[in-house]
């Protein structure tokens, strides 16, 4: 008699780990790139320094007018000089003061003045106050807006006494900030 012994084909074998190896790591890297770009879009949408100028489309369509009123701001040569206090309160209000003289350094007083500022590490965070007159000094000119930020502010201030329009922009540094208040 004569023994015959089956012998399995690989064919007919189970299927080895290896036959699932290939799509498991071409699987493993796009999960590995959808969670990278998650986090990449959570990290950038998330961040609260991110942030493009406040109005800076209407900003750039009215360039020609802004150049304009800069320009004839100048030719007025009023002088506008800005000082933030360095205390800040519990509420995170600061002292605004502006100082606001006429070409000839005569004060000038009975005008309406507009401050719009935000700090350069918020840029979302504008904020828009009125000024108004201080009593006892002419041409002074005061608010108290919640800048509880230390640090670099832009400022745009808009000065209107009769007929007579002002524009004067800069930088402001804040110095100083009050224990418990979140900037």
């Amino acid at each position: 008699m004569t023994e015959t012994t089956h012998t399995k084909s690989p064919a007919a074998s189970k299927p080895s780990g290896k036959r699932y190896l290939m799509p498991a790591v071409v699987f493993g890297f796009l999960g590995a790139h959808m969670v990278f770009i998650f986090t990449a879009i959570t990290l950038a949408v998330g961040d609260r320094s991110f942030a493009v100028v406040p109005d800076y489309y209407q900003k750039a369509v009215d360039w020609d007018e802004h150049k304009a009123e800069l320009a004839a701001s100048a030719a007025l040569g009023w002088q506008a000089e800005v000082t933030a206090g360095r205390e800040v309160s519990t509420l995170g209000e600061r002292p605004l003061t502006l100082d606001l003289h006429d070409a000839g350094g005569t004060p000038i007083t009975g005008a309406q003045v507009s401050a719009t500022l935000y700090p350069v590490a918020r840029a979302k965070q504008v904020i828009t106050v009125e000024l108004s007159p201080v009593a006892d000094t002419p041409g002074r000119y005061s608010a108290s807006p919640q800048m509880c930020r230390e640090g670099t502010w832009d400022l745009s201030i808009r000065v209107e006494r009769a007929g007579e329009r002002y524009v004067h922009e800069q930088q402001l540094y804040a110095v100083g900030t009050t224990q418990g208040v979140r900037p």
